[in-house]
């Protein structure tokens, strides 16, 4: 899976350079662990790093169909079946919510905007998305 992964992270980025682990790596030289640096994925001599995804969610879907490592990858797999729904890029490691927050994009009105249920289902205009229909982009993005 970490090798198809990067083979299209390759294709559509040339990212990928050879090493010789394998590993799932978060942490800079010689220190902890921090979670807002991009994931660096190892196997079978390549090496990728990711700091986002791009996830599908299909019209009338209640779950996410599909996840990409790139937007080119997503979008020729939306096209591909004629797919209509929202291709949204999701950083790693940070939800929406706090990204809104941290950018100062949304600032809760009430207290009802600080409870689970709203931060569930919590999505922003600000991140980054395509609107497809039968497989077609419309409008502009990315």
């Amino acid at each position: 899976m970490l090798l198809a992964l990067c083979d299209a992270w390759r294709r559509w980025r040339s990212k990928c350079v050879p090493v010789k682990f394998d590993a799932i790596h978060r942490a800079p030289s010689g220190g902890a662990p921090d979670p807002h640096l991009p994931v660096t994925i190892k196997d079978a001599g390549w090496m990728m790093t990711l700091s986002s995804v791009w996830v599908f969610h299909g019209a009338g879907g209640r779950f996410a169909s599909a996840v990409f490592a790139s937007v080119d990858a997503a979008e020729a797999w939306v096209v591909q079946h004629g797919l209509t729904g929202i291709l949204t890029e999701y950083l790693l490691d940070v939800a929406p919510y706090e990204w809104a927050l941290e950018k100062g994009y949304f600032s809760p009105r009430d207290d009802s905007q600080k409870t689970p249920d709203f931060i569930q289902k919590f999505t922003s205009a600000h991140q980054r998305h395509l609107h497809f229909e039968d497989g077609v982009r419309q409008g502009g993005g990315v």
